[in-house]
């Protein structure tokens, strides 16, 4: 995104690629968030319960992502 930027016409408002692009970093923001928390619980002597979350989130993660993008892109289109 910073490299091509110059080459870009400024636009004021978002396009799909731009919400794609944010939505991304936030998803990446609050995995990170969510693993140091699970991290913690798992220091805490709770590894049962983390790995039935984890479990899990293995399948959810995915179907979540693929909706955002399905929402995004359905109030673009």
């Amino acid at each position: 995104n910073f490299t091509i930027s110059d080459s870009l016409p400024k636009l004021g408002y978002l396009t799909l690629l731009d919400t794609i692009l944010v939505s991304t970093f936030v998803v990446t923001a609050l995995v990170i968030v969510f693993n140091v928390y699970l991290k913690r619980m798992e220091a805490e002597g709770k590894e049962s319960f983390v790995q039935r979350i984890d479990k899990y989130m293995i399948w959810i993660y995915p179907l979540a992502y693929l909706a955002a993008f399905v929402i995004v892109t359905f109030f673009f289109a």
